[in-house]
Formats: structure tokens, C-alpha cells, sequence
């Protein structure tokens, strides 16, 4: 059977109305989101991501549960991200990682790597979570490293690093207060340098 395509006969009333339409507003329309994130309670508009849904449910099975199951968040297409867990801007760089070509050009450092671990590890996306985890492995020992690695529980690169910290020189006072709410690393580390 021969497929044929019937062509709708535009009209002068349909050609106006689309010249009309602001520059970008049918590109707009095609990428329009489904799920916004808030940021803080009762966030206005610069505390707010609006992001594809099925983006973050095929990359973190977190959200996939929340959107899955009967919760406030399916209902309202709306999830309230912790403050505690990152910023809008760190969940910015997240989200564009996950999508489609979303690594290329990018690299970890010592500054994105904290918040996209935590997102990483918060929200289960495990191919981001091992890059971040070999990144960690890389660093050199520092006071403030060790206290972050062991709060995550990352034992094995943890172990590295305090059987290297003895390289870095005589710790200095601010070293030591930094770490002055884990009292358990200032042990390791006491105990890595005797």
C-alpha cells in the first residue's frame, strides 16, 4: 500500500499568526519541562529549575521512585531540593551532565567535585558517582579532604590518603581546626603520623 501525506491548506490567517510568534517561541514550546525544582520553601523564580522529568528518572532512581509512587511529588511535578545537598547553580551543572552529550568539555576539579559527589551519591547516579570517586583518588592528601572522604564513607581512598599524609609537610593549626568536628579523622591522623 502506497503511503500519501495529506497537506493542510495554510491559510493567510495561519502564516500571520506564526510570523508573529516571538523569535525562539516554537523551539520553546518543543523542549517545554514537566517537573520544576524548588530550592527553598515557597521559592520565587530565581530559586526554581524547571528540568525534564525523564531525564533525572532514567539517571537517578531516587527521583524515579519519588515520580513513581504516590507521593506530594508526583501529584505536583514538583521535588524540593535540600539546601543541604546543593545550591540551584550545583544542581544546574548536575542536570546538564545528564543530558545527551552533557560531558563533553567538562571536567572535574577540585571545586565541582564536593557538590556533584554529594549530588551523585544523594540522588544514586552511579556512573557520575565513580568518576567523582577516581577523581578523589587523584587528590592530594589534605586535613579538609580527609574529613569530607570520611563523611561520605569512602574507606579504601580514605586508607590512601592517610598513609601518604605524612608527605605533605608538618600540619598547621588551621589544618587541625578544620577538622575539629571529626574528632575520629584527628585520630587517623595522629595516628597515621606517629
Amino acid at each position: 500500500m502506497a503511503r500519501t501525506r495529506v497537506l493542510r491548506r495554510c491559510t493567510v490567517a495561519d502564516r500571520t499568526a506564526r510570523s508573529r510568534s516571538p523569535p525562539g517561541a516554537a523551539a520553546a514550546r518543543a523542549v517545554a519541562t514537566d517537573l520544576v525544582l524548588h530550592f527553598s520553601e515557597g521559592a520565587d523564580e530565581d530559586e526554581v529549575l524547571h528540568v525534564h522529568s525523564t531525564i533525572l528518572r532514567v539517571a537517578s532512581p531516587v527521583i524515579n521512585r519519588m515520580l513513581e509512587t504516590p507521593m506530594q511529588e508526583q501529584e505536583l511535578m514538583r521535588i524540593l531540593v535540600d539546601t543541604d545537598v546543593a545550591s540551584k547553580k550545583e544542581f544546574e551543572e548536575f542536570y546538564k551532565l545528564l543530558l545527551p552529550l552533557g560531558f563533553r568539555n567538562f571536567r572535574l576539579d577540585e571545586t565541582n567535585v564536593r557538590y556533584l559527589f554529594q549530588l551523585s551519591d544523594y540522588y544514586q547516579v552511579e556512573g557520575l558517582r565513580s568518576q567523582c570517586v577516581e577523581f578523589l583518588r587523584t587528590l592530594r592528601p589534605t586535613v579538609d579532604w580527609l574529613v569530607f572522604i570520611k563523611k561520605h564513607g569512602l574507606q579504601d581512598v580514605y586508607s590512601r590518603m592517610l598513609t601518604e599524609i605524612g608527605g605533605i609537610g608538618p600540619l598547621e593549626k588551621a589544618d587541625l581546626v578544620r577538622a575539629r568536628g571529626s574528632p575520629d579523622v584527628l585520630v587517623d591522623i595522629a595516628e597515621a603520623l606517629s
